[in-house]
């Protein structure tokens, strides 16, 4: 009785592993074909006034390794690099966000509905700064001047590469790249690099 109990468990272990397994796998299949076909956030554009429906939004968000990006992005984001073990000195991860705007104004009378659009793009920072190392650091340096070593107490920072493009339908545009240099207190100052 006690040896079939041990065979019959362990192959009731083995098909639940295998189970699961399977069940995590097909679980990434169907995400990525998800992914790939709808957007993480949709919503429509309304004109009050007229009580009309005039465009729709698709946004899509997700962190991607360096090897899917597209060459333009990365050159743009390797433009200040001085040698190529940059890009291994330190961890980086890649949010990659895509916005689609599609605005179907009426012409009227010569005129149009939208004669300008503004995209305000904001990223909450507070939740990842939440969890950055101490506020302060401990930073040692030596003055060739007076061939002495001192220390100083100064602001622990990151740098978060921002590199983007607005584009029309059909018009190819330039990538665009600016620094963030965040602190846990927030945004200490923003550079535009090129």
């Amino acid at each position: 009785m006690t040896e079939s109990f041990f065979r019959y468990a362990v192959v009731v272990v083995i098909a639940y592993a295998v189970k699961d397994r399977l069940k995590a796998f097909l679980q990434s299949v169907f995400a990525g074909w998800i992914a790939r076909r709808f957007p993480d956030r949709k919503w429509s554009i309304l004109d009050r006034e007229r009580g009309r429906r005039v465009g729709h939004v698709h946004e899509r968000a997700a962190f991607l390794p360096f090897a899917s990006l597209p060459a333009e992005v990365l050159r743009k984001r390797r433009s200040t690099r001085e040698h190529p073990l940059e890009e291994h000195a330190r961890p980086e991860r890649v949010l990659w966000h895509h916005k689609t705007i599609s605005v179907a104004g009426q012409k009227t009378t010569g005129n149009v509905d939208f004669p300008m659009m503004a995209e305000i793009f904001r990223l909450n920072l507070r939740r990842w700064l939440s969890h950055t190392d101490d506020p302060n650091r401990k930073i040692v340096f030596a003055d060739p001047r007076d061939a002495r070593v001192y220390s100083a107490t100064a602001r622990r920072v990151y740098n978060v590469n921002v590199v983007y493009r607005l584009s029309a339908s059909g018009v190819d545009s330039p990538w665009h790249r600016l620094r963030m240099v965040v602190s846990r207190k927030g945004i200490e100052r923003i550079d535009a690099i090129c």
